[in-house]
């Protein structure tokens, strides 16, 4: 195995006319900017997973937002039904039958329109409890990601500087 490494970098040598030491500075700048381009990718997914933090934050505060406002929703149609349908009970207990029966008619319809109401603020309170879900498994998702990339940034960078530090030493410049 040795005498075909030496083979070949004698051969890798006499094709490109170049010196051991040039070989070496070009797989030493080769490395560097391999260390870089990392660096720079890493950087990307970090600018990623700060957006979906942030966008996480942002979706957890509207779903608030959303849930508070169809729990007042809620209690105003509740409200606003056991108000009206008072009055109405009232009069379906009427001795006059066309007053109970139109009264009854009126009740049902009114009891109707609440279920519809209740149910669409009832649609918006889940769809606010779902988004806090969602924005908790976000924001979550992105701690992990912030978490694992913030070590592979470290070593990247580390590694970096060696590689830096080597390629410097090669060139004869001291920092």
């Amino acid at each position: 195995i040795l005498s075909f490494y030496l083979l070949w970098s004698f051969g890798l040598m006499a094709q490109t006319g170049l010196s051991r030491e040039e070989i070496a500075m070009q797989k030493a700048e080769t490395r560097v900017e391999n260390y870089r381009l990392k660096l720079v990718e890493l950087k990307r997914q970090i600018d990623s997973a700060d957006s979906l933090y942030v966008a996480g934050e942002v979706l957890e505060e509207s779903s608030k937002l959303q849930k508070m406002e169809a729990r007042d929703e809620i209690k105003a149609i509740e409200k606003k039904y056991k108000t009206e349908s008072k009055v109405i009970k009232k009069r379906v207990g009427s001795k006059d039958r066309g007053v109970a029966s139109d009264a009854k008619a009126e009740l049902k319809g009114l009891t109707t329109k609440y279920k519809v109401d209740l149910k669409e603020a009832q649609n918006k309170l889940k769809a606010g409890e779902k988004g806090v879900t969602s924005s908790g498994r976000m924001i979550e998702k992105a701690d992990k990601k912030l978490d694992l990339l913030a070590g592979k940034l470290k070593t990247a960078e580390n590694a970096y500087i060696e590689a830096d530090k080597a390629l410097n030493e090669k060139k004869g410049i001291k920092k």
